[in-house]
């Protein structure tokens, strides 16, 4: 033990003889390097010892009399927030600072959420803030003048309104480092080794505050789900556009959404071709009351447009592969600013594709007698109920004698055995397809119909036209969940040729 003790202590020492060295290299160094000018290097943020690893900085917009709030997620300090911007810099020449006059802060406005077509840009020009002059330095412990920059809500946005002002907008703050022989340094002056972040100098000259408006869109597949495409193939089928939208508002500012849609012709390619672009219109706008809790606790909402609506009027021959519909959301708050941005996850895109159905020569082609037999994934109520299409013999038929096909099969066939049927379409070289309860059978849910399935568009059931003997089906099942509220469950169903 004693042995041990000896060794801890001889080895502190040493470390404490390195530590003096190191701090007496840095020094000359300090010395050495900075003959020509001079830096300034972040040592704290918001009061708190900080090596910077961000220059990124956030203003929370609560939609409140007095939204202001900084947040910075530096990693050596964790999450701190104020009301004022503040950041300590240690100021350096080759004189210890001795040559070091003033700093000058100026800030501009980033206006980055200009939409299409708009002409209004909030964006303002760089503008003088204050400048700090050398009888307000203090010093630090290295024995160098300390400079505390502090702006608040007024000197951060000046001149702008930040009602205006969403998310991704941005202040840029710069700061200058005035000399007492006439030179001075900034953000212009600098290379990697003395701006960069981590490195000893630290000392980029220039901050962003990041504005976030605390409100969130996120879109996912509606229920039922949708391929959000438009397919001008021969024969195909058009589901046409569906989405669920949810609005994480821990604040409560959400208060409608507008719904725009647009069609961009990128397939217009000769002065003799025919450009069907129509620039964006209004579908509908959509109340915050008319949204519903989800299970995460958020408002959410199903949106869903048939392909008459989509088309707006366009014909399915105008259209080629390549043209794009673009659906976008702008969220309207209750202190009358709007979000919104012209990529996701504000916007969805609905391509225009073309992919005929498959020519069935056989019309016999994945028809008569097969295993039917649940092969991955369960439903949400399981095992309570058992497996929901669980092993069974079913029939398929090709009732039009085209590219549909049939079956009837039984739904949770140990608990309920419920009568149900699967309607299918060979479209291009997936299946489209959509379960539900058989007609006279009344309902099989939680008080709001009955429970359906439809394909699974992250994961498209595929098939081959010269063999049938198995097919696989990536099922969604509770596409709609008839009031359950669980939500949708992914399943694999395996048809096995009889």
């Amino acid at each position: 033990m004693k042995k041990i003790n000896r060794i801890f202590q001889a080895s502190l020492i040493g470390l404490l003889l390195f530590s003096c060295s190191a701090d007496d290299i840095v020094t000359d160094q300090i010395q050495a390097d900075v003959t020509n000018g001079a830096f300034a290097r972040i040592i704290e943020e918001f009061g708190v010892a900080s090596n910077a690893t961000s220059t990124s900085i956030t203003f929370d917009k609560d939609g409140t009399a007095n939204p202001f709030t900084l947040s910075s997620t530096d990693e050596a300090i964790g999450t701190v927030e104020s009301e004022v911007f503040s950041v300590g810099l240690e100021l350096t020449d080759n004189q210890e600072g001795a040559l070091i006059e003033s700093i000058d802060v100026f800030v501009s406005f980033e206006d980055r959420t200009i939409l299409d077509g708009e002409t209004e840009d909030f964006s303002t020009t760089e503008s003088f803030v204050k400048s700090i002059p050398a009888s307000e330095f203090t010093t630090t412990v290295n024995g160098l003048p300390f400079a505390l920059i502090t702006l608040n809500e007024a000197e951060l946005f000046p001149g702008v309104d930040v009602v205006t002002a969403i998310s991704n907008d941005r202040a840029v703050v710069r700061m200058a480092l005035n000399l007492t022989d006439g030179r001075t340094f900034s953000v212009n002056d600098t290379n990697a080794n003395v701006g960069g972040l981590g490195t000893f100098y630290n000392s980029p000259f220039q901050f962003f505050v990041v504005v976030d408006s605390l409100v969130d869109i996120v879109l996912s597949d509606a229920s039922p789900a949708s391929f959000n495409e438009v397919n001008v193939g021969a024969g195909a089928p058009n589901t046409g556009y569906a989405e669920n939208v949810e609005i994480i508002d821990p604040l409560m500012q959400f208060d409608s959404v507008d719904v725009f849609l647009k069609l961009v012709d990128n397939s217009t390619l000769l002065p003799t071709d025919n450009d069907v672009s129509f620039s964006e219109i209004l579908l509908e706008t959509v109340s915050a009351t008319d949204f519903t809790v989800n299970a995460d606790g958020n408002l959410a909402r199903d949106f869903a447009y048939d392909l008459t609506t989509v088309l707006n009027g366009i014909d399915l021959a105008d259209l080629k592969i390549g043209d794009t519909f673009v659906i976008r959301y702008n969220v309207n708050l209750a202190d009358g600013s709007s979000l919104s941005a012209n990529n996701a996850p504000f916007e969805s895109t609905i391509p225009v594709l073309e992919c005929s159905a498959p020519p069935l020569e056989d019309i016999t082609y994945f028809t008569g007698d097969y295993q039917m037999e649940q092969t991955d994934g369960v439903d949400p109520f399981f095992p309570n109920y058992g497996l929901a299409f669980d092993s069974q013999v079913i029939t398929v038929t090709n009732p039009d004698g085209d590219n549909g096909r049939f079956f009837n099969f039984s739904y949770f066939p140990t608990a309920f055995g419920s009568p149900y049927f699967m309607e299918l379409d060979l479209i291009c070289d997936f299946m489209l397809f959509t379960t539900d309860i058989v007609p006279g059978n009344g309902t099989l849910g939680c008080g709001d119909g009955s429970i359906t399935a439809t394909e699974n568009p992250a994961l498209p059931s595929t098939f081959d036209l010269n063999d049938d003997s198995v097919i696989i089906l990536n099922v969604l099942d509770f596409a709609n969940d008839a009031g359950c509220g669980t939500g949708s469950a992914p399943v694999q169903v395996t048809l096995t040729k009889l």
